[in-house]
């Protein structure tokens, strides 16, 4: 404000999150993701925001007029966008209660930076975290997102992930996993470190199961709305157990 310089910084509170912290020599990589135009749900992008670090989302000025809004989102979050409130009373250990940032991009956003064809958004986090996205909910259309800045981390997508990707995302020092029913928008996720022993035949076998389940029923539990599909979160800090 007033013209002073605004920085972003990593959090001491970032430190050990997810029972792990991202390596100073993981490299940042560039990515570029297609997307489909799903129901209300977020979606994977296999990459990890590292405390601190400016990450920049690119999208053609079609795209975004086409769907309205891009909501990204640095750090678990509810498919519906509300943050999951981490309490931490009579818990034994510390937790700043919220933990994601959620960025809602629109051609009306300041700043937005305008290079050709494209906007350009800078976003980060001081505690950082696994990036997803989801496109305006009455969208119809498909779009085209480029992050730089962020890191791998190990994901498994039902239908897209490889076993070649899988082994390579595992070499991540980023502290997250997720395991995606793409198709039905359920979701599981968690620290890396509870799942070191999980290969990708593993990961194939958990989601069939988890596909089985909700061909029976799209409500689980069977009060949620229909259209939202269900995270799953495994650590102790998730507030309702």
């Amino acid at each position: 404000a007033n013209g002073d310089d605004r920085k972003l910084y990593k959090h001491l509170a970032s430190v050990g999150n997810f029972f792990g912290d991202v390596s100073d020599d993981e490299p940042a990589i560039k990515k570029k993701l297609t997307y489909r135009p799903r129901h209300n749900v977020f979606s994977i992008t296999g990459l990890y925001a590292p405390p601190g670090e400016l990450i920049s989302i690119r999208i053609s000025k079609a795209d975004l007029k086409r769907i309205g809004q891009l909501w990204v989102s640095i750090g678990p979050i509810l498919n519906n966008g509300d943050a999951n409130n981490e309490w931490v009373n009579g818990r034994g250990f510390p937790r700043m209660p919220i933990i994601c940032n959620l960025f809602i991009l629109t051609e009306s956003l300041s700043p937005v930076y305008e290079e050709g064809d494209d906007y350009i958004f800078y976003i980060g986090s001081f505690l950082g975290g696994p990036i997803y996205l989801k496109n305006q909910v009455s969208s119809i259309y498909t779009f085209t997102v480029t992050i730089s800045g962020a890191v791998r981390y190990n994901h498994y997508i039902l239908g897209y992930t490889t076993p070649e990707e899988y082994e390579e995302n595992k070499k991540s020092s980023a502290p997250y996993f997720d395991l995606e029913i793409w198709q039905n928008g359920i979701m599981h996720s968690g620290p890396k470190s509870y799942t070191n022993d999980i290969n990708y035949d593993d990961c194939y076998d958990v989601a069939i199961y988890w596909q089985k389940v909700t061909s029976v029923s799209s409500q689980i539990p069977y009060f949620a709305p229909a259209q939202i599909s269900v995270n799953m979160m495994y650590e102790p800090f998730i507030a309702a157990g």
